[in-house]
């Protein structure tokens, strides 16, 4: 797959030339507001939206798999052009161009990461390992890795987490995941097989230190390693021994907030551009030489952003709306 090129809900759209982009995601029944201009979104079918003078060539998109819920954003004179996608991506929010109006969800989703379309048997990555803060509407504040097929509907996934349902809720906890044709399962079992006396998901991982995270096909498993040990595997049944190898991978952070304005740390609280936020380094192929290639996204870039720092490296982060 070409260095310029992501997946956007099943299609792989160009990258504009552009530092980071902020991804709006929408429902095909809605309409989007933009200067008294409405752009009817009819047949699954949207209109690519385009900052004068910002974003150049096509829009691309992130992996907001979660949130698919109407929005109204205001930005400068637009122009507008046939898009099969249901995702628009805008530019960096200044002070020329308002903050987009976030959405009154039951849950919404917020992420920031990287993503590389490559074949391979999974991912791993060194992850900062963090506390932050979830104010007092966040569910989660988390950092993972996934390994994925092409189109995003199988899925596998290992992080930490945060989570406002637990006592010590500042303390970050191992997690697994993982999705079967697009539907979403639930956290740490659902046919996790655990293997590890010592360490398993749940376990409190320290704040302020690093762990290195990796997704290993072998043996028909999908199998779950942290700092080089076994803590279980997924089986190659779960998906009808179809789900063999990845055609994506991505390593993000992800928070998810009851209110339309998300008071929630991501990473450590500081923007991805800034000095000191979170880093994931390290991401490679298990038992490959290749080196994927790293492509960043984000949604609601005045938030939460990241920034690509290296070859196999990345900061990402932000303190939400409790700047």
């Amino acid at each position: 797959m070409p260095a310029d090129m992501i997946r956007c809900d099943q299609e792989m759209l160009p990258l504009p030339e552009t530092d980071s982009l902020t991804v709006i995601e929408f429902e095909a029944s809605e309409q989007i507001n933009i200067d008294n201009a409405e752009v009817s979104l009819r047949q699954n079918r949207l209109k690519k939206l385009v900052v004068l003078g910002l974003v150049a060539g096509l829009v691309a998109c992130g992996s907001a798999r979660h949130d698919t819920s109407p929005q109204t954003i205001t930005v400068p004179t637009i122009i507008t052009d046939s898009l099969p996608s249901s995702t628009i991506a805008m530019a960096p929010t200044t002070a020329d161009s308002p903050v987009p109006a976030l959405p009154a969800n039951p849950e919404h989703y917020l992420y920031a990461g990287v993503a590389s379309n490559v074949e391979g048997n999974g991912i791993s990555a060194l992850l900062d390992q963090e506390s932050p803060s979830l104010g007092i509407d966040g569910e989660h504040s988390l950092m993972e890795i996934s390994a994925e097929t092409s189109d995003g509907k199988q899925i596998v996934e290992v992080g930490w987490t945060v989570e406002n349902d637990v006592s010590e809720k500042t303390l970050p906890r191992l997690f697994v995941y993982h999705w079967v044709n697009g539907k979403s399962t639930c956290y740490d079992s659902c046919g996790f097989v655990s293997t590890s006396s010592q360490i398993k998901p749940g376990s409190v991982v320290q704040p302020k230190t690093k762990g290195y995270y990796s997704i290993e096909q072998k043996n028909n498993q999908w199998q779950i390693f942290y700092d080089g040990k076994e803590l279980g595997y997924f089986p190659d049944s779960l998906w009808k021994n179809e789900f063999k190898s990845t055609g994506l991978v991505q390593a993000f952070g992800e928070v998810v907030s009851k209110d339309n304005s998300p008071c929630i740390q991501m990473g450590n609280g500081k923007f991805g551009s800034d000095v000191g936020s979170a880093k994931i380094s390290n991401i490679g192929i298990p038992g490959s030489s290749e080196q994927p290639i790293l492509v960043p996204y984000n949604k609601s870039s005045f938030l939460y952003n990241v920034r690509i720092d290296a070859v196999a490296e990345a900061s990402l982060g932000g303190p939400g709306y409790c700047k």
